[in-house]
């Protein structure tokens, strides 16, 4: 599985830090609660004339603004639903965003929002001369002189597959554009009436450069830099001789005055000399080399892309601090908890490792980034050691690396994975396994060294173990259909075997072992499965026409520790909207949990292992603040909770003194519609609409899931139905808010 915590019947565990606000699904049977490690992935970095800063997130409704040099950040007002953001740009009197595949409009500040009419557009977005530029995905551009109230589509060059970057001169009507032509070339093209006509300048670069762009001197249209891994400029116009700008800096490209930066790197004399920026921050993250923005009106305050999100200086670069509240765009990959201490979390990110030695308190802290190498910013799997809590191994991209300190100190395995990516870690008989895109390499040192298993040249996305100890690869690639790169691979020590049935041909995102029990999660396009197996993989039921969707790409699977009888699944597929499905009887049936966002992926989905080691009995209490189902997606970590409904009826609502009546109350699970049994459901009334509630009496629940009240009343009352989570089973599923039932009166008469 993708996160470990020791347990056959868990997943992993995740992270916690600073409760915010929960969110109600919309199908109104679960909650979500954002856990709060803040950062993301950043796309775009821009500064209004008024100085309000942007950040687009490369993540489901990754768009902030701060109104206060980042201190603060707000995002989307509740309700939108944009996809990952690619490019923002800002007017004086508007905002412009590309989330998806639409371009947003917002000329309230962000407090509303409108889909304005170009569709099916690329990532190139620009705001100059008075008008909104937006690169199709095709050969076209579309122009708006009016905010974006119309648009008028121009082809540019019919040879043109996709627009990459777009750039205007300040004191010209000369237009910019970078665009792909044929295989790896990219084409620059111009415009010298705004847009409305178009040259190729024969000027080419090549699409494989990193942080490609172009860039128009405010002061003189002349003057143009046109970026890349070598970025080049010339001073006078696209038909002058280019000049390399640099051999070594690469970003984006910013201009002030007659200063020029590339990235966190410029120079005042055309590339003659260069001054680096700090790229230290307070907090010790490191500032990346390629996001950079200026706020127009104090040109010493500068904001660049960290390791985990955004960074700020207020004195032009000298010093750096994190800004990074209240930003929701990190992408998990792997968590893993101790087995020995609950509050003792690893986690594996985009921005690096983070940890958390305090998990079951109300507001865990975490110390993030941690990372094994300060020049790689991707961490992509993390396993602790179960006899020593100090001992971790990590993936960072294309290396593997491990930590006898709890982190504080790594060493390089000089394990050469030849630009391969680690995935999954897994331990089974005093072997730790690790998966990657070309096989499993296992180690008997604990990462020390490291050599192959024999399972070559196949992408393994995860690895799991069953009860008899047997070791299983899950692989497939989407882009390769072959046969035997595709399902399942079970590993007996020397070989490995590829399993048959209804597990062949599929793209296997995760495996679940419980029990005796293997469920897979398999899918990428329109070919996605779930799957059971009781025979250790012998043979396979299709569970997916239970009431999953046909075309689901599921990507992460977990169980309730509690109750093997209930597992989740997730599915997501670009430019759709990520979903979570229940079943509460073993996969027979399945109901949507939770519906996420557009683009959002549920990459990881656990048990807090805090509940799984506490008894399940409905005597015990459980305190643990972070029980239950964890998600990492896309957008952060979240703790996901089911929402029980609670209906109660009277058999009669009228009544003569000295007559009784019956009041049900019938608790079930808002997703599945299975009873709840064997649950306390306690009794209030009271005299008065506006008056206090008191405590009568409290029943169980039966095998129907009722709670049958008999009462004889003397008077008029309102009564009320109550249940409130208490055992461990209970607390993971539902949390420890309490269910009240609407009011039902029960009027007297003589």
């Amino acid at each position: 599985m993708r996160g470990k915590n020791g347990f056959i019947l868990a997943v992993a565990s995740v992270f916690l830090m600073g409760m915010v606000p929960f969110f109600v699904s919309a199908e109104t049977v679960s909650t979500r609660t954002n856990l709060g490690l803040n950062g993301g992935y950043v796309h775009d970095l821009e500064v209004g004339p008024d100085s309000t800063a942007y950040v687009g997130f490369n993540s489901p409704n990754g768009f902030f603004f701060s109104t206060d040099q980042g201190t603060t950040w707000s995002g989307l007002p509740t309700g939108m639903d944009i996809g990952s953001v690619a490019n923002i740009e800002t007017s004086s009197s508007s905002i412009f965003v590309i989330g998806g595949i639409n371009v947003y409009r917002s000329q309230d500040h962000g407090t509303t929002w409108e889909t304005l009419s170009p569709v099916d557009v690329g990532n190139a977005l620009q705001y100059g001369q008075g008008k909104i530029f937006v690169g199709l995905r095709n050969n076209q551009i579309a122009i708006s002189s009016d905010e974006g109230n119309n648009f008028t589509s121009v082809t540019i060059d019919s040879s043109i597959t996709a627009i990459n970057y777009i750039a205007t001169a300040t004191t010209t009507s000369d237009v910019y554009v970078l665009a792909q032509t044929s295989g790896a070339t990219i084409a620059l093209f111009k415009s010298a009436d705004g847009g409305l006509t178009w040259a190729n300048t024969g000027v080419t670069v090549v699409s494989s450069t990193a942080n490609l762009e172009i860039a128009v001197k405010p002061t003189d249209a002349n003057f143009i830099v046109l970026g890349g891994s070598t970025p080049t400029y010339t001073t006078t116009g696209t038909s002058g001789t280019w000049a390399t700008l640099s051999s070594s800096y690469s970003g984006s490209i910013l201009f002030n005055g007659d200063r020029i930066y590339v990235g966190i790197n410029y120079t005042d004399n055309n590339g003659s000399t260069w001054t680096n920026l700090t790229t230290t921050t307070n907090s010790d993250t490191r500032v990346k080399s390629e996001s950079i923005a200026m706020d127009p009106a104090n040109t010493d305050i500068l904001y660049a892309e960290s390791m985990v999100g955004v960074a700020r200086s207020v004195d032009n670069g000298t010093t750096w601090t994190d800004v990074n509240n209240s930003l929701t765009g990190i992408t998990v990959n792997q968590l893993t908890q101790s087995v020995n201490d609950p509050d003792l979390v690893w986690l594996a990110a985009y921005g690096g490792l983070a940890k958390s030695t305090n998990f079951t308190a109300s507001e865990p802290t975490w110390t993030f980034p941690i990372s094994a190498n300060n020049s790689v910013d991707y961490a992509t799997a993390v396993w602790l050691d179960p006899d020593n809590d100090n001992y971790v191994v990590s993936a960072m991209l294309d290396k593997i690396y491990y930590s006898s300190d709890s982190g504080t100190t790594w060493t390089d395995s000089n394990s050469s994975l030849n630009g391969d990516n680690i995935s999954d870690f897994l331990e089974n008989n005093n072997i730790l396994y690790a998966s990657s895109n070309s096989g499993v390499l296992q180690s008997i040192d604990q990462g020390a060294t490291w050599t192959d298993t024999g399972l070559a040249d196949m992408e393994v996305n995860v690895l799991a173990v069953d009860s008899a100890g047997s070791l299983y690869a899950g692989v497939g690639d989407e882009w390769d259909t072959t046969a035997t790169k595709r399902g399942v691979y079970k590993y007996n020590g020397t070989t490995w075997t590829q399993l048959t049935g209804e597990v062949e041909g599929l793209m296997v995102n995760d495996i679940l072992s419980a029990g005796d029990l293997l469920y897979i999660a398999a899918g990428e396009t329109s070919q996605g499965a779930v799957l059971k197996s009781s025979d250790f993989g012998a043979t396979w039921d299709n569970l997916t026409a239970n009431g999953l969707a046909n075309d689901g790409w599921y990507h992460a699977l977990a169980i309730d520790p509690s109750d093997v009888n209930i597992l989740y699944v997730s599915t997501a597929r670009p430019a759709g909207t990520g979903s979570v499905y229940k079943t509460a009887d073993a996969g027979a049936t399945w109901d949507v949990f939770y519906t996420g966002l557009k683009d959002e992926t549920f990459n990881a989905m656990i048990f807090s292992q805090a509940a799984a080691i506490s008894s399940s009995s409905v005597k015990t209490k459980n305190t643990n603040k972070t029980s239950g189902l964890i998600s990492g997606t896309n957008t952060g970590v979240y703790l996901m909770q089911s929402i029980a409904s609670l209906n109660f009826k009277a058999k009669k609502d009228h009544l003569r003194i000295g007559h009784s009546t019956v009041l049900t109350a019938t608790l079930k699970d808002a997703t599945t519609n299975s009873v709840l049994i064997n649950k306390k459901v306690k009794l209030y009334k009271k005299v008065k609409k506006n008056g206090s509630w008191h405590y009568v009496r409290s029943l169980k629940t039966n095998n129907k899931g009722k709670a049958k009240f008999t009462i004889t009343p003397l008077k008029s009352h309102y009564y009320q139905a109550r249940w409130k989570p208490v055992s461990t089973a209970s607390v993971n599923s539902y949390g420890t808010d309490i269910s009240k039932s609407s009011r039902i009166r029960i009027i007297v008469r003589n």
